[in-house]
């Protein structure tokens, strides 16, 4: 399907029979569950897709971001470009809209998080720029808040979406412990919006409790990756299960009740680069370097 390295997909949760997914040649592919392409969308983004988020209350609205910096919302129902923004100088490593579809957000390579919002006339607009000490690799929305995960940082970063204060939560155990033991990775919020998982650079995923203390609620052992990796993961709808890439071409996954590693995913032949859970069914998508797109069920 694909003819070059898969680097983002993601199921539309407006429709469970749909995904899109791209990567290193730009275009955006939407096809069924079978792997049959329905429409191909082109964007004026430049270099790598790198991310990819459906807008939750618009069935027709796409958000996508590109290693030039740029982000894309698109119109699927007729492949237009609805906006298109050149507003970070470097990679733009993830998009991600709000719950309510009120805001979306960006986070660089250029130390930058951007958050949009709607304007009566003018489409979307920055709403607020907040710069870091170092790369802002991922993020997510949580309830009041923008979450972000900077780079060689001991801390996640909570930007408040009422007031724009930024406010931090330690991933080190014992409150007042400055060690950098780890760079945040990626960044996934769980179902019930109770607790965030943070994928590490260290081979150790974490559970923290949400705009909580320093405290480790889950430490996740299984999963390799380092810190010239991009590992990503996914929590099933229900919040007992999680799902993590790791450098050595599987997929791990975890009981959270008990912390138990499960049988891993194997079969890309390259290092998986995207995963995504079906809204609805059991069903995982994976992404990779080897360029294929990959469904397991159970």
């Amino acid at each position: 399907m694909h003819p070059a390295n898969v680097v983002a997909l993601k199921f539309n949760p407006h429709d469970g029979n749909m995904l899109a997914s791209g990567g290193a040649n730009a275009k955006i592919l939407l096809s069924d569950l079978e792997g049959n392409v329905s429409k191909e969308l082109e964007t004026p983004g430049r270099g790598a897709l790198l991310s990819l988020d459906f807008h939750p209350k618009d069935p027709s609205l796409l958000l996508s971001s590109f290693m030039d910096g740029s982000h894309t919302i698109s119109n699927i129902h007729d492949g237009s470009v609805v906006q298109h923004f050149q507003h970070h100088k470097k990679f733009n490593t993830k998009v991600q809209w709000s719950p309510c579809g009120n805001l979306f957000a960006t986070c660089s390579h250029d130390h930058t998080v951007k958050i949009y919002r709607q304007a009566e006339q003018d489409g979307w607009q920055v709403a607020s720029t907040h710069e870091f000490s170092s790369v802002a690799e991922s993020m997510c929305f949580g309830p009041g808040a923008l979450v972000v995960a900077v780079r060689e940082d001991y801390r996640v970063h909570y930007i408040d979406l009422e007031t724009g204060e930024v406010g931090t939560q330690s991933l080190n155990n014992l409150e007042g412990d400055t060690h950098v033991w780890c760079s945040v990775l990626d960044l996934v919020l769980s179902p019930c919006s109770r607790f965030l998982l943070c994928c590490t650079d260290r081979s150790r995923n974490i559970v923290l409790p949400y705009r909580g203390p320093a405290k480790h609620v889950r430490s996740l052992y299984g999963a390799t990756n380092d810190e010239l990796c991009t590992p990503r993961a996914v929590w099933s709808p229900g919040g007992r299960y999680v799902y993590c890439t790791s450098q050595d071409y599987k997929v791990v996954s975890w009981d959270i009740t008990n912390q138990l590693v499960l049988e891993p995913l194997k079969g890309h032949k390259k290092t998986v680069r995207t995963i995504d859970h079906h809204p609805t069914k059991a069903l995982l998508a994976t992404g990779g370097f080897d360029k294929a797109v990959r469904l397991w069920g159970e």
